[in-house]
């Protein structure tokens, strides 16, 4: 018996559906195949589906034959896409946080259009700045995409959020409450607790943040090709020294708040 779906990425609740279904047709043995288009390809889906169903012997990942269709996983696998990836299965979470799979997919889902054109701007020049001072582009481009992803909640939803898990910052700039905020998020739904994309991202609006990565995304943010204020000398002085960079770019927007 072959049991297919699109995997677009394996849930808990399609995992509890195959060894229910297992059950109740007392079989043995059992084939699961990826079948349809996703948003991740065929050959990611399978190999998540096969890490998914590793600790159960009598589950196989086939690649060939017909089968029958898993019906009713569609809206959990989208939710899943759009961040919550509790959902998965267990085994594939932590594979989607270090991959980076469907990062993308969660900051269009949680942002604005300007904000999706400004956050695809910082991740490509934290790339680029991670590339050219010898630190992971990956990494970079994944605190640009998911930077900003909590910017369209509204106060009420911000401050609630900041009164459980950052009480200490209450007092400061509602519009600065993001920062924390999306760490919060992400660490949560995401199960993302990579320090150096944490840090960076907790610390990307005032500029007071020690590491590379910190500074990378600082400067990322403020200097994003999108940007329609000037700022050639601070681009500039990005590329001649990560820490003085940051420094002279935090300088320069402090100068223009006041």
């Amino acid at each position: 018996m072959i049991l297919t779906c699109t995997f677009d990425p394996v849930t808990k609740n399609e995992i509890s559906f195959i060894r229910k279904y297992m059950k109740e047709h007392r079989m043995k043995d059992i084939y699961v195949k990826v079948e349809g288009e996703g948003v991740l390809s065929k050959r990611i889906r399978q190999k998540l589906l096969q890490k998914a169903v590793q600790p159960y012997r009598h589950i196989h990942v086939c690649k060939e034959g017909e089968g029958m269709a898993m019906q009713g996983f569609r809206d959990e696998e989208e939710m899943i896409r759009r961040g919550h990836f509790y959902l998965a299965a267990d085994g594939i979470k932590k594979i989607l946080c270090e991959n980076g799979f469907y990062f993308t997919n969660i900051m269009e889902a949680m942002c604005t259009k300007e904000r999706i054109i400004h956050s695809y701007g910082v991740a490509d020049m934290a790339k680029e700045l991670a590339e050219f001072y010898g630190f992971d582009p990956e990494i970079a481009y994944q605190m640009g995409l998911l930077h900003d992803i909590t910017k369209r909640f509204d106060k009420q939803e911000n401050e609630k959020i900041m009164q459980i898990y950052h009480p200490e910052w209450l007092d400061i700039s509602e519009k600065v409450w993001h920062s924390f905020t999306a760490v919060t998020w992400v660490k949560q739904n995401m199960g993302l607790h990579d320090h150096r994309i944490l840090n960076a991202m907790y610390h990307h609006t005032l500029g007071d943040g020690h590491s590379p990565y910190c500074h990378i995304l600082y400067m990322a943010d403020k200097l994003e090709i999108n940007r329609t204020y000037e700022c050639e000398r601070e681009r500039k002085e990005a590329y001649k020294d990560l820490y003085k960079g940051a420094v002279f770019v935090r300088d320069s927007a402090n100068r223009h708040i006041k």
